[in-house]
């Protein structure tokens, strides 16, 4: 049908309609790859962020999130960029999003930085306090001082590079 996806040349996907001599549609997909805070910021006592499952939807049928993109764009012979978020560090520690990281990088796809300001308020020890006193921490980088934005990023690139799997090629 014409909405159907068949692989392409150098990992593009062709629908049927570029088959047919019309026109081809250059697609670019990018994906966002990053833990879930789950409630924790509002219910720092009761709640705790989520890891591996926010990442892999896993369940008895299989795997729902990374690993079935992954399959797809194999399948389909199609290549992706995947934004991994690193600050989750300061919860999570740099190796649980390496992990899935590497699995991108072994299934041929890139790798560019993500990242999320918030995480950050978990490497205060007193975070929960912290949190009850000044509220959610900002999400974004957008109207910091400029040394704090760049502290931050260079943090996150060498959270990135500690994986040793090269530079992020695109934040």
């Amino acid at each position: 049908g014409e909405g159907e996806i068949h692989p392409g040349r150098a990992g593009s996907l062709m629908t049927d309609a570029a088959r047919s001599g019309r026109r081809p549609m250059a697609v670019c997909v990018t994906v966002d790859v990053e833990f879930d805070i789950a409630g924790t910021f509002r219910y720092p006592d009761r709640c705790m962020p989520v890891s591996r499952q926010a990442v892999e939807y896993a369940s008895s049928s299989g795997e729902h999130g990374l690993g079935f993109l992954l399959d797809c764009l194999k399948q389909h012979q199609a290549k992706a960029t995947f934004f991994v978020e690193v600050l989750n560090a300061a919860f999570f520690g740099a190796d649980e999003m390496r992990r899935h990281a590497e699995r991108i990088v072994e299934s041929g796809n890139v790798l560019g930085l993500h990242l999320h300001p918030c995480w950050e308020l978990f490497g205060r020890p007193d975070w929960r306090e912290h949190l009850r006193r000044s509220g959610p921490p900002k999400d974004t980088l957008c109207g910091e001082p400029q040394e704090r934005a760049v502290e931050t990023l260079l943090k996150a690139k060498e959270l990135f590079r500690g994986w040793g799997l090269g530079a992020p090629l695109a934040v």
